[in-house]
């Protein structure tokens, strides 16, 4: 299947031309499902809000949705960018995951996530070296990303997106 050029809007921002694949699928909002997935994922693992796919709470009105439009703005301003690092499957569960990495400009990254958790419905976030939670995320360097594949317990989908995601860092760093 060839990828072709289509215009995408987020709120009504027109955004930049992209690459997506035939027959790109929208969520029921008539949003892209991968930029809906990625703004729900972060809305509920970093910020911990309550399941936002309908089971747990209502559906999301985006257009109205502060946390959306902001990411949404950055993106079309080039500030944000997600890239499809390739696709997992669970050999067990047949459970399919489709890797990706954001890259988000530091001032973008303060506004959205100044009130990330530190625990959530899944988990606790990622903290230092020490053990310390520095507020601040931690560094994308070789020996946070070695410590984190090595010596730290990570889903095997998360695992195979760090790793992409720093084998190819120079090419998501400067896109």
């Amino acid at each position: 299947m060839q990828p072709r050029q289509r215009q995408n809007r987020i709120n009504g921002d027109r955004l930049s031309q992209r690459r997506v694949l035939r027959g790109d699928p929208f969520d029921t909002a008539g949003k892209p499902l991968t930029t809906s997935y990625i703004v729900r994922e972060f809305s509920e693992e970093l910020l911990g809000t309550p399941e936002h796919d309908g089971s747990r709470s209502t559906p999301i009105d985006y257009d109205a949705w502060p946390f959306y439009r902001l990411l949404g703005q950055a993106r079309a301003e080039g500030k944000l960018a997600a890239f499809c690092l390739g696709a997992g499957l669970n050999a067990l569960t047949l459970a399919a995951t489709i890797l990706t990495a954001v890259v988000i400009d530091d001032d973008v990254f303060d506004e959205a996530f100044r009130d990330v958790v530190g625990v959530n419905a899944e988990g606790i976030t990622v903290f230092d070296e020490r053990g310390e939670d520095t507020g601040q995320g931690i560094p994308f360097i070789d020996r946070t990303v070695t410590r984190l594949l090595k010596s730290e317990p990570m889903a095997s989908p998360g695992a195979a997106c760090l790793a992409l995601a720093w084998r190819h860092r120079i090419a998501l760093l400067t896109s």
